[in-house]
C-alpha cells in the first residue's frame, strides 16, 4: 500500500483523498530523431548513425489506482462527486489541482478519470451501525491519470 493521494483545487471547496493501492510515476522526455539519408552508392559502408536531439520536453505523470471511502463528514458519493467536479475544472477551469503525494505537492491536471462502483453485501441495521461498521468499506474504485504542469 502506498501513501494516500490528496487532490485539492485552490479557490474551491473540493478536496479528495484516494486510498492508494497502486501508483505509477512516469517521466517522459521528448527526443527528436534525425536519420541521415543513405545514397545507393554508399550502402556498402553500412548505415549512418541516427542523430538524436534532446529537447528536454519532459512530462511527469502519475497514474493513481485506489478507493474512495466515506469519512466523518462526507459519503462516498459526495467524495466521488467532488472528484468528478475536480476533473471538470472545479468551477475554475484551466488551473491545475494540487496533488499531495509522498510528502511533496505538485501542480497537476486530471487527464483521465475512471470510477468503478463496487457492490457490497452489507446492509446496515441502523444509522449508528452504518457509521461504526460500514464507514471504512470501499464503495468506489478509481483510476486517475494526472499530468504535472502550469496553465498557459
Amino acid at each position: 500500500m502506498t501513501d494516500n493521494i490528496v487532490i485539492t483545487k485552490s479557490g474551491t471547496e473540493y478536496s479528495v483523498t484516494i486510498m492508494t493501492s497502486e501508483l505509477v510515476e512516469n517521466w517522459d522526455n521528448k527526443i527528436s530523431y534525425i536519420r541521415p539519408p543513405q545514397s545507393k552508392q554508399k550502402q556498402d559502408s553500412g548505415p549512418k548513425d541516427t542523430k538524436v536531439i534532446d529537447l528536454l520536453i519532459i512530462t511527469h505523470t502519475l497514474v493513481v489506482k485506489g478507493t474512495i471511502t466515506p469519512d466523518d463528514s462526507n459519503t462516498s458519493k459526495t467524495i466521488k462527486d467532488n472528484l468528478i467536479a475536480l476533473f471538470k475544472g472545479g468551477g475554475i477551469s484551466s488551473t491545475p489541482c494540487t496533488v499531495s503525494y509522498d510528502g511533496d505537492n505538485y501542480n497537476m491536471f486530471i487527464e483521465k478519470l475512471m470510477i468503478v462502483e463496487k457492490a457490497g453485501d452489507y446492509t446496515p441495521t441502523s444509522d449508528s451501525d452504518e457509521i461504526s461498521t460500514y464507514i471504512n468499506t470501499p464503495k468506489y474504485e478509481v483510476s486517475v491519470t494526472l499530468v504535472e504542469g502550469v496553465s498557459t
